[in-house]
């Protein structure tokens, strides 16, 4: 049989049957998932967010900047933001799914990244 933590339990007890197999991709060993998932959905929201929004601030304000320059520089520059901010917690669910890892969730393994 396999242990399951009491909330996962609970969890899978009020869960559709069809959702079930979604909830177990989520429980351990695959520690870390969620914040993968969460993190690149807004990772690729914010980069098509800034790649369109810089676009029109560029054609509206810098017309005369060279097209291809108004094309690439929006998608490069925020690209370069959101790796900034997502890789620790990419870093950080990579460090949780070590099996010899005794940090319980992508917070504590930041706090530790960080603190070394």
């Amino acid at each position: 049989t396999t242990v399951r933590p009491a909330a996962f339990s609970s969890l899978l007890a009020i869960t559709p049957t069809s959702a079930v197999p979604y909830l177990h991709a989520f429980s351990p060993p695959y520690k870390g998932m969620c914040a993968t998932i969460l993190g690149m959905t807004w990772a690729r929201a914010a980069i098509f967010w800034g790649s369109d929004v810089g676009r029109a601030l560029l054609n509206e304000h810098y017309p005369e900047m060279n097209p291809t320059a108004r094309m690439l520089l929006p998608p490069l520059v925020s690209s370069i933001g959101v790796q900034c901010i997502n890789m620790p917690v990419v870093r950080a669910s990579i460090t949780i799914q070590n099996p010899s890892s005794e940090l319980q969730n992508v917070r504590d393994a930041v706090r530790k990244i960080y603190a070394d």
